[in-house]
């Protein structure tokens, strides 16, 4: 029943699936930018925001707590069955609830009525989370199907976008095709899943046995996804839907990038859960190349954003959007500490039954982030958000990486961080380069970044930076075969 499948082939699958649910607004947002107000964008923004807490609440933690336990029932069909019906019966129960408390909040705040058709609208995300059911294809470790999913869809959607979203009155098409984008592949995915287990809605107290381990781990994604979106929201509330808009297009490379990265990590997380059982050498050297696969990609990311800040910008949107630029120079610094929290967190705290722990420091991070966000979004606008997204980013890693260390030792290599950090050294001469040699063109300072990418792989293995090693290595091997 279950077919062990390549790390590396399921880390390249999950990586192009996870940039491909945020290419597609990064695609668009140039045309949508120019065809649609700051307020309608400002406005999606917003009401996504806001649909994301009752997207917590129908999904609770069922997804991270059915990775983690499946291993108990992945080789009998009939246990493996019962297990994926109770979550499945457990996400919809939620799923009811958060609909409930969303038509309340209708009565309740008077901003979800003045946006209650971008609300609405979003609204649909909910649902396709629900019947996608894409936990079970975590378990199985069947990246490759999401994948292709993911693609058909978004190329479908892409399209749609272009051909239906021609003016500023078509903001809610706009919206519309977004959530679909996002989410509307998941419906395939229940006919898929039969191919792994048998579905059913059961309606009975064995759904709630195991609620008090899911529902730590919902406390400690709300309060991750409190201070996530609470940039946004409180923009929205605070500063108004203009700000809102710029603040909208300094996330967008921030929020691919991200996800990039946090398709990387449920790839790992999926391994580190069986091997953590089975192999606790396995585990610690399968942990110590996440923390080199993540750290390569992040470092330079971090420092290149400061060179080309301004160009990313002018690719996603225009010049009225310029203010978003150092608002979006800090969200990428706050992406090493955010990956790193993920991998800790996920990969090492969770899985030494340390839930509270998770619980303890996003819920520090979430205060600190909220106050942070009162006091500097009056004053500095989305700039105030970003500094508030990285403070939390940093204080949250920080208690993560200490309570990892302290109940389930794993050894990293400082020393492959201090060569990515001298690998970024040649981006400042390129980027001289650019300045010198520059040319009017939206695209044309990606030969630049293109050249920095490459000298920074040049340093790495002349540093013998050893995942750059291993990937190469294994990339001359099938090159050979061939």
């Amino acid at each position: 029943m279950v077919k062990k499948r390549s790390i590396g082939i399921n880390l390249i699958f999950n990586v192009i699936k996870s940039v491909l649910t945020v290419l597609f607004p990064l695609i668009t947002i140039p045309y949508i930018s120019k065809v649609l107000t700051q307020d309608s964008i400002g406005e999606y923004g917003f009401s996504t925001s806001i649909i994301n807490y009752f997207l917590l609440i129908s999904a609770l933690g069922i997804k991270t707590f059915a990775i983690r336990e499946a291993g108990k029932y992945r080789n009998d069909k009939k246990k493996f069955d019962e297990f994926v019906s109770n979550m499945f019966s457990l996400n919809v129960f939620f799923t009811v609830v958060a609909y409930v408390l969303l038509a309340v909040s209708f009565f309740v705040f008077a901003k979800f009525r003045l946006y209650n058709k971008a609300i609405l609208i979003a609204s649909f995300a909910i649902v396709f989370n629900t019947v996608g059911v894409e936990w079970i294809f975590n378990i199985f470790e069947d990246f490759a199907y999401i994948t292709y999913r993911s693609v058909f869809v978004q190329l479908v959607s892409l399209a749609a976008m272009f051909a239906f979203v021609r003016s500023e009155s078509d903001a809610y098409i706009y919206m519309a095709i977004s959530v679909v984008a996002n989410g509307g592949a998941n419906i395939f995915n229940w006919f898929y899943a039969r191919r792994y287990c048998h579905i059913r809605l059961v309606f009975k107290r064995a759904v709630f046995d195991d609620i008090v381990p899911i529902s730590l781990i919902f406390f400690n994604t709300l309060a991750t996804i409190i201070y996530v979106n609470s940039d946004l929201t409180m923009l929205g509330w605070m500063a108004g839907t203009k700000e809102t808009g710029v603040y909208t297009v300094a996330t967008k490379m921030y929020n691919t990038v991200k996800a990039v990265l946090n398709g990387i990590v449920p790839v790992f997380f999926a391994r580190l859960s069986l091997q953590f059982a089975d192999s606790k050498e396995d585990y610690r050297r399968t942990f110590a190349s996440a923390v080199d696969v993540l750290t390569c990609i992040t470092i330079p990311m971090a420092i290149g954003v400061f060179f080309y800040g301004r160009e990313i910008v002018l690719m996603l949107s225009t010049e009225e959007y310029l203010g978003a630029v150092s608002g979006m120079c800090l969200l990428f610094v706050s992406i090493f500490f955010a990956t790193m929290g993920n991998l800790y967190g996920t990969g090492s705290v969770l899985l030494a039954g340390k839930e509270m722990h998770m619980v303890i420091a996003t819920a520090i991070g979430a205060v600190l982030n909220l106050c942070v966000n009162y006091m500097l979004i009056p004053i500095y606008g989305s700039m105030g958000a970003a500094i508030g997204t990285l403070a939390t980013e940093v204080v949250v890693c920080v208690i993560l990486v200490a309570v990892a260390n302290k109940y389930n030792k794993v050894s990293v290599h400082l020393l492959e961080m201090v060569k990515c950090f001298i690998a970024t050294i040649p981006f400042f001469g390129i980027f001289k380069l650019y300045q010198h040699f520059y040319r009017e063109g939206r695209y044309y300072y990606l030969i630049f970044v293109a050249l920095s990418a490459l000298a920074y792989y040049v340093v790495l293995l002349i540093l013998r930076n050893k995942f750059v090693l291993l990937a190469t290595d294994r990339v001359l091997k099938k090159l050979r075969r061939r």
